[in-house]
């Protein structure tokens, strides 16, 4: 009997052993984190607000700073971005960089006023504004040289901002239709239609070159194809 009994507590043993090591109860391991984690390392931006930037809808979706830091941040809260932060304010500015040049803000926080923002998603409080073309548009142009160059978030060119403040948007085929023309410095003309308000001038293009006098149309489809030539 006392080795019977020695042998079903060597056995019992080993089975607590072998739960103890068994995924289950190491479930909490198991649903760590594994490998390297993924690059959203939160940033701070301090610069002078020197304009907003609006959608051609006429929404304020950010503001460009004095060292050409594009802020991107939810048009939902756009107005009360534009009740924050005032033009040639200092902010600091807490996001994570989504291309190069474009940081998207958690928080922007206006350093003279002590007052900030916060993202938070759209509410009743704070609805989701009009889909892209959902609001009437009027006939825009523009004409004078690049400030700096805005990027979607796979790095694609998408759009500018001109010296004199007016953001132009393009589809991001365009931004390969007129690479050679896309780079801060160079003088650009552009047609489209947009909104002009009291936050700035925004619009969509239609038609773009270096002067008002050599605009060639966007292309519309998706991607750029070669030209079809007649003959041989």
């Amino acid at each position: 009997m006392d080795s019977i009994a020695l042998l079903c507590s060597v056995f019992l043993s080993f089975v607590a052993v072998t739960d103890l090591t068994s995924p289950e109860a190491r479930g909490q391991e198991l649903r760590g984190p594994r490998g390297p984690a993924v690059s959203f390392q939160a940033t701070i931006v301090q610069g002078s607000v020197v304009q907003y930037l609006m959608n051609p809808d006429g929404f304020v979706e950010g503001l460009l700073l004095s060292n050409n830091t594009i802020v991107r941040f939810p048009p939902h809260l756009g107005q009360v971005l534009a009740q924050t932060v005032s033009i040639q304010d200092l902010v600091r500015v807490e996001g994570s960089f989504e291309s190069p040049g474009i940081l998207h803000a958690s928080s922007i926080i206006d350093l003279q006023s002590q007052r900030s923002v916060v993202d938070t998603p759209p509410s009743s409080r704070y609805p989701p504004p009009p889909r892209p073309g959902g609001v009437a548009r009027q006939p825009l142009s523009a004409s004078d040289t690049i400030r700096v160059l805005t990027h979607g978030k796979g790095g694609e060119v998408n759009g500018v901002v001109l010296s004199n403040g007016t953001v132009i948007h393009f589809p991001a085929p365009a931004g390969v239709q007129f690479s050679a023309l896309l780079r801060e410095g160079n003088p650009l003309a552009a047609t489209g239609t947009g909104t002009s308000n009291q936050y700035g001038r925004s619009f969509e293009a239609t038609a773009i070159g270096p002067s008002m006098g050599q605009l060639e149309t966007i292309a519309q489809d998706s991607v750029l194809k070669p030209t079809p030539r007649n003959g041989p």
